[in-house]
């Protein structure tokens, strides 16, 4: 994510391989940072921020960045007996929620050009996992938003759907010449 100048900003992203959306985090539902530098420091800083409230995982697959194939990435996840799994060198697909997700965000009608900013780029990173992770109805899930399936309101909220067709069934209907 650039501004005029031609500097990118990286943007820093976790979730769970079976979760569509990014969860558990400062803003909403999302853990994400963007930065005006990409580090191994910074990752750190963001796992171990993730791993005290959400614990620690098994396994750790991330893409081969230099922050996520960093030394300091690698001893921290040592250091808690994690394993560390990366994408296979040129394969675009081996984390295919991710992928799906950063497609998404780039192809937005909203997403800019370019930001002003780094203040610019966090507001509209901000926003943006605001909606998706709330708004946005998914038909991998049964039109439920990621933070309806996190908290598990899934199956509430088909039951409510089902009770709202079957009253809209029942007027048809009532009003139809059958």
């Amino acid at each position: 994510m650039g501004h005029p100048s031609g500097a990118w900003y990286p943007w820093f992203r976790t979730g769970w391989v079976s979760r569509v959306g990014v969860v558990g985090g400062p803003v909403g539902e999302g853990w994400w940072y963007v930065h005006a530098e990409e580090s191994g420091t910074l990752a750190v800083e963001m796992m171990k921020e993730i791993f005290a409230i959400h614990g620690v995982p098994h396994v750790v697959h991330a893409d081969r960045g230099t922050s996520m194939t960093s030394k300091t990435v690698a001893a921290l996840l040592a250091d808690l007996e994690v394993t560390n799994s990366h994408s296979r060198p040129r394969v675009s697909n081996d984390n295919p929620y991710s992928e799906s997700w950063f497609k998404t965000l780039k192809f937005a009608p909203v997403f800019p050009e370019r930001f002003g900013s780094l203040a610019d780029a966090r507001s509209f990173m901000a926003d943006f996992v605001e909606g998706y992770n709330h708004h946005h109805h998914h038909t991998g899930i049964g039109l439920n938003t990621p933070a309806d399936v996190h908290y598990g309101l899934a199956a509430a909220k088909a039951a409510e759907r089902a009770a709202v067709l079957g009253r809209v069934s029942l007027v048809s209907c009532a009003g139809s010449s059958l």
